[in-house]
């Protein structure tokens, strides 16, 4: 079907809810508005695959205010998401955060705190789109508890890490270095992430650094590697001290160096990347003021 027809057909579709909807009936009321929620839905999925999301939003608003008149709590949640994710596409992508925190709090309300978490990703996810990155954080610490009231604490990490990594870019680089350190030192206690903890503990070094606490960060190397000598001789951990030592020199030129060499050795994430690059940036600073 053409772009063309598929919008004529969500056309009729919505119209032919809309007088469902409003036509009188003693007996069939209750049945007139489950059909014209169900052809509100249908009209609002061929606005989205036509991608005219806006006026998807607005036909799932309308079959969420049937949906709840009916007492059908389960429909009403899920085109409440519906509209507030193609409101997210649209032309004000701002305007989809209070209905999404209003989905969030219905699955609270009835005890179903995976999928709240799920629907507070999108909420991080939409303010990550935005560049509000401390609202970001925020979303993801709150989806990780939801997780964790479900006791599921393996689905609640990666939004711990995610947080932590938007708290790093954001300049909240203590909070982001106690969470990697945290999320660490937990992982040293798990059979199943324990290999992982040395790429957590290694994010908690380079928040130090970016922090301008070299010392605390020569302490966290050490301590790392006293804790789990199996990791000790990690060539990430003696990276990490090279570093230190640039910075502590303010040699930029020696840090791009032993930067170039880490990238050789092992693929770096785009968060080390822009973190590396926030040193580098420091670096180049001290070395122009040095220069006036």
């Amino acid at each position: 079907m053409s772009l063309s027809g598929r919008n004529h057909k969500a056309e009729q579709m919505f119209a032919e809810a809309n007088t469902l909807q409003n036509k009188w009936s003693f007996f069939n009321k209750e049945a007139n508005m489950t059909d014209a929620a169900e052809l509100f839905n249908k009209a609002a999925n061929l606005f989205k695959a036509s991608e005219e999301y806006d006026r998807a939003a607005e036909a799932y608003d309308r079959a969420y205010l049937l949906s709840t008149k009916l007492g059908d709590n389960s429909s009403a949640n899920k085109a409440a998401l519906n509209k507030a994710l193609c409101l997210s596409k649209g032309a004000h992508p701002e305007d989809a955060i209070a209905p999404l925190e209003n989905v969030v709090e219905n699955y609270i309300t009835n005890g179903s705190f995976s999928q709240a978490a799920k629907t507070e990703q999108e909420i991080a996810k939409l303010y990550e789109s935005m560049k509000k990155y401390d609202k970001a954080s925020e979303a993801y610490k709150t989806a990780a508890g939801h997780y964790e009231m479900d006791n599921r604490p393996a689905s609640a990490l990666p939004f711990k890490i995610s947080a932590a990594k938007l708290d790093a870019l954001s300049g909240q680089l203590l909070n982001a270095y106690e969470t990697f350190d945290k999320i660490g030192m937990d992982a040293l206690n798990s059979g199943a992430l324990r290999f992982g903890a040395k790429e957590h503990f290694v994010n908690a070094i380079i928040c130090q650094i970016a922090n301008d606490d070299e010392i605390g960060a020569e302490k966290s190397v050490e301590k790392y590697k006293t804790i789990d000598p199996s990791i000790s001789s990690e060539r990430d951990y003696k990276t990490m001290s090279d570093i230190i030592e640039s910075v502590k020199q303010m040699d930029a030129e020696k840090f791009k160096g032993i930067i170039g060499g880490y990238a050789q050795m092992k693929q770096v994430d785009e968060f080390r990347k822009q973190m590396f690059d926030i040193i580098k940036q420091k670096l180049e600073d001290n070395a122009n003021a040095g220069l006036l």
